[in-house]
């Protein structure tokens, strides 16, 4: 079996022309080295210039075959360091090469969270009190760090069946009551139909079969959207209503599937890869002294934990502090193009906890995230099932400082009242990391 690992977006290492892709990485301003392990070649990222006669010897040696595979005109690298997805010629090549292998694997580099930026010490050492965090702060298991590309002949496609990490290939096997004769890519992640869940459990998925399928016959199969800005999202990334298909609620027999549900949970290359793919930029895209702040205000939320009671007050006691016309109230009513023009130009998002949150995504890496949560003195998270991590995680995928400002939740519904004086303290903090950053 062929070992794959996703260096960057768009960018692939493996066996074949693999040569010619690792000194690609050379050109676009990256340093690799090639080495077997168990007879299965792998490809390591440098994050520094090789300072070994080996690693010289390395890079030199796949040099020579960079000429000749580059005159097929296979693979294209603009200027500014990523693949120039514009190529004409540039996907035909990964979709056939896909079919050709049947599986490739993927092996992500090893990253760690870091610990959200608190106002105080006390609010730092509430958090480290819940031990989910604990244990999110410890190093990530390899197995939790693979992925899987895999075309499987009349394969099902069912609900039911786990698509995730944990995830075997040999739960595809089985009929189906529909059959669909063509190319799928089942994306079947649970509540998927929501934005929210689109972010966090399609979007990394299809961004690792990206370069395979998107300029191909391949459909893909999923829950029919509730949020209408998923649309949106599929048309950023390339892929047409054309090319839904809608989940019948029975198991589908595919004449030929390409599995991606095998990927890590969370990790930056495909987030990242995420962000780039749908036209963001991962910096700011005006001077630093004409961004803005936005408070995230929920309005027509159904569940509890995501509403700021005092949310006039926190309104006003955020535009006395920036200006009217630095700050923006979301509400997210907006569409693709204005969501992302809003938060390009975002410098600070200040949410309470809830969907509305997940479109720190299209902010920059120079983004502060300030997420309210509803906290318990013992430091566990009201009301239980609120998914109190992902915010965190997305934001240190992305690049963004991520900050916590925990406040107690209050009745039946655990909704929080924002303390005024513990937010103006949090946002000097923020503001003096920011008149540092840009002196």
């Amino acid at each position: 079996m062929v070992a794959w690992r996703r260096i960057r977006t768009g960018t692939y290492c493996g066996t074949g022309k693999i040569i010619a892709l690792i000194m690609a990485l050379c050109v676009v301003g990256q340093y690799v080295k090639y080495m077997y392990r168990n007879d299965i070649p792998v490809v390591f990222l440098e994050k520094k210039r090789p300072n070994t006669l080996e690693d010289i010897k390395n890079i030199l040696r796949v040099s020579k075959a960079i000429d000749k595979y580059f005159k097929n005109s296979v693979f294209s690298f603009s200027r500014k360091r990523v693949l120039d997805y514009s190529a004409p010629n540039y996907y035909s090549s990964p979709h056939q090469h896909l079919l050709k292998e049947k599986q490739i694997e993927f092996r992500y580099e090893h990253f760690r969270l870091v610990e959200p930026h608190f106002s105080n010490e006390a609010d730092r050492k509430l958090f480290l009190n819940n031990s989910i965090y604990v244990k999110d702060l410890e190093a990530i298991p390899d197995i939790r760090l693979r992925g899987t590309v895999a075309v499987q002949e009349n394969a099902v496609a069912y609900e039911k069946l786990d698509c995730g990490w944990e995830n075997t290939l040999a739960d595809y096997q089985g009929n189906g009551q529909i059959f669909f004769n063509g190319t799928l890519c089942p994306l079947l992640v649970p509540e998927s139909n929501a934005f929210q869940h689109f972010i966090d459990g399609v979007l990394p998925k299809l961004m690792q079969v990206y370069d395979y399928v998107i300029n191909s016959n391949v459909y893909f199969l999923i829950f029919e959207p509730r949020d209408t800005l998923i649309y949106d999202l599929y048309h950023k990334l390339g892929i047409s209503r054309g090319r839904l298909v809608f989940y019948e609620d029975k198991p589908m027999k595919v004449k030929r599937m390409i599995n991606t549900c095998i990927a890590p949970p969370i990790h930056p290359a495909l987030w990242q890869s995420g962000r780039e793919a749908l036209g963001l930029s991962a910096d700011m895209i005006v001077p630093m002294d004409q961004t803005l702040v936005v408070l995230i205000k929920r309005k027509n939320t159904h569940n509890g934990g995501r509403r700021m009671l005092n949310n006039d007050l926190v309104e006003k006691f955020i535009k006395n502090r920036y200006g009217n016309g630095g700050v923006r109230v979301f509400s997210g009513e907006l569409n693709f193009n204005e969501t992302a023009s809003l938060f390009q130009r975002t410098r600070i998002i200040i949410g309470v906890h809830g969907g509305a949150m997940y479109n720190i995504l299209f902010a920059p890496r120079q983004t502060s995230v300030i997420e309210i949560m509803p906290t318990q003195n013992d430091g566990q998270v009201e009301p239980p099932g609120l998914a109190h991590e992902i915010i965190w995680f997305q934001a240190h995928l992305l690049g963004q400082t991520y900050w916590r400002l925990p406040m107690l939740p209050e009745g039946i519904t655990s909704d929080v009242r924002v303390d005024i004086s513990r937010l103006e303290i949090l946002l000097n903090k923020v503001d003096k990391d920011y008149n540092r950053n840009i002196l």
